[in-house]
This record gives C-alpha cells, sequence and structure tokens, in this order.
C-alpha cells in the first residue's frame, strides 16, 4: 500500500501546485514516509507532471464546453498503467480490479476505459505470441540414455 499512498499524495501535491521549488526534496520525504526505494517515485511524478499540465491545457481551452471528451491514450498513460500494475502486484496487491480502479483514479480516467485498454493490449499480446509459437523444437536423446537398443 506504500506506493499506493505515495502516489496518491504525489498526485494530490500536483493539483494542488503545492510543491514550490523543493520537488527533489518532496519526492525524497514522500519515498522515506513510505518505506520506497531512492527514486522510486520519479518516473511516477515525472508522468504525473505531464499530466497535469495535459489536463490544465485541455480544460483551460475550452471552458464552456462541457461535454466530455474521449481522449486518446498516450504513451505515458499505458507506460505508467502497466508499471503501476506491476509494482502493486509485486508488493502483494492481487486484486486486479482493484488495481486498475487505482490506475483510473491517478490518470484522471473512467474505470471502464482503464480496463478496456489494459485487457485490449493483454489480448493482442497473446495473439502476438500465439502467432509466434508455431516453431518447432526438436530434442534429441543421447544414444546412452535410450532405454532400448535394438
Amino acid at each position: 500500500m506504500s506506493l499506493k499512498n505515495a502516489l496518491y499524495e504525489l498526485k494530490e501535491a500536483l493539483v494542488n501546485q503545492e510543491l514550490g521549488q523543493s520537488e527533489e526534496a518532496f519526492i525524497h520525504e514522500l519515498e522515506n514516509k513510505n518505506n520506497l526505494s531512492s527514486g522510486a517515485l520519479v518516473f511516477y511524478f515525472n508522468t504525473l507532471m505531464i499530466l497535469t499540465m495535459n489536463n490544465l491545457e485541455n480544460s483551460s481551452q475550452n471552458p464552456e464546453d462541457t461535454k466530455k471528451i474521449n481522449r486518446k491514450w498516450t504513451k505515458n498513460e499505458i507506460e505508467f498503467m502497466f508499471e503501476y500494475i506491476k509494482v502493486r502486484q509485486e508488493e502483494g496487491a492481487l486484486n486486479i480490479t482493484e488495481i486498475l480502479e487505482e490506475t483510473a483514479h491517478l490518470l484522471n480516467r473512467g474505470y471502464q476505459s482503464v480496463n478496456y485498454k489494459y485487457y485490449s493490449i493483454l489480448k493482442a499480446n497473446e495473439k502476438k505470441q500465439a502467432s509466434n509459437q508455431n516453431h518447432y523444437q526438436f530434442t534429441t536423446i543421447t544414444h546412452k540414455d535410450v532405454p532400448v537398443t535394438a
């Protein structure tokens, strides 16, 4: 749960613009507070910073437009999603639904969007691996291991 708590605090600080000039100190303090290794939050910080800036740009462009817009997934969001899922599973969180909900919250996306993207990428990777498994592998047995010789 330490990564989850650290990222929620990090996102809240980014949204409320509470970091000021001490970004490195804030990240280091969060890592120490949540028992994370040094440098563990740098990737997440950079990604969340980019996403926050993009969200601010999008919201400032159309303030009177209240219609919900379907945003395309960026490479950074996909990398963030898979990295977060991998690390959370290494921490011991086994419920993928819960992890996907956390990811949706961190990325400011709907759960269904995150769920669909995750499973569609997994399915595409499985198809790619299945097409690569048409190769045959032959194993030979040495003459001394053959139980019966004629």
